[in-house]
């Protein structure tokens, strides 16, 4: 017979939307279940019983902020949560906190609002001015400061989502200034704003 396995599931105390999970709600207070891990679960079937423990992280826990916009688990598990102080990282015991602050050009951004690893273990880190790039094998955060042909940045507007395609691009959701196409190869930044009289109902940061 199996013994008891567990599910861990863990739960944050938020009042944004958390975008990578493609839910959206209403209300003071939103309860967003994330299952972080399955702890040496093969096969549910057979198993005697599976235990289900919901953990609620929040400041008490080292969380820097109980106002999470965003929730990434990364390709060795652990946990990122980016919230409107802070970006946080947790185990599943403790919680580290990262200031997103790139020690080179003395710029950085504690509002962040989206997350995204690439395949270089490389975490996107959108801000509400701009993009940072955090390196995970060591921590250090650099300013995204690629431009377009015309000399257009990332800069000075919140950053709603950062995604990737097949193609070897990278793509930055910008509601006030657009979107914008980073071509990983070639290194070259693109953007595409709306059209005249498309819809504007998100060129407002979430505050």
């Amino acid at each position: 017979p199996h013994g008891t396995e567990k599910i861990i599931i863990f739960a944050v105390t938020t009042s944004k939307l958390m975008r990578n999970m493609k839910q959206r709600a209403c209300g003071r207070r939103i309860y967003t279940f994330l299952v972080t891990c399955l702890v040496a679960v093969m096969n549910l079937q057979g198993y005697a019983s599976v235990k289900v423990h919901v953990q609620y992280l929040t400041t008490a826990d080292g969380l820097s902020n109980n106002s999470v916009r965003y929730i990434h688990q990364d390709s060795k598990g652990f946990i990122w949560m980016s919230s409107l102080n802070g970006l946080n990282r947790y185990d599943g015991v403790s919680m580290q906190v990262y200031p997103c602050f790139d020690e080179v050009s003395g710029r950085g951004n504690q509002v962040i609002s989206a997350l995204y690893e690439d395949d270089r273990r490389q975490l996107w880190v959108g801000t509400d001015n701009g993009v940072y790039i955090q390196d995970l094998s060591t921590g250090k955060f650099s300013f995204f400061d690629a431009k377009t042909d015309k000399g257009e940045q990332i800069s000075g507007q919140w950053v709603e989502d950062i995604l990737s395609d097949p193609s070897g691009n990278i793509w930055v959701n910008v509601p006030n200034l657009g979107v914008y196409r980073y071509h990983v190869p070639t290194k070259k930044l693109f953007r595409y704003i709306l059209l005249p009289g498309s819809d504007k109902s998100k060129n407002f940061p979430q505050s």
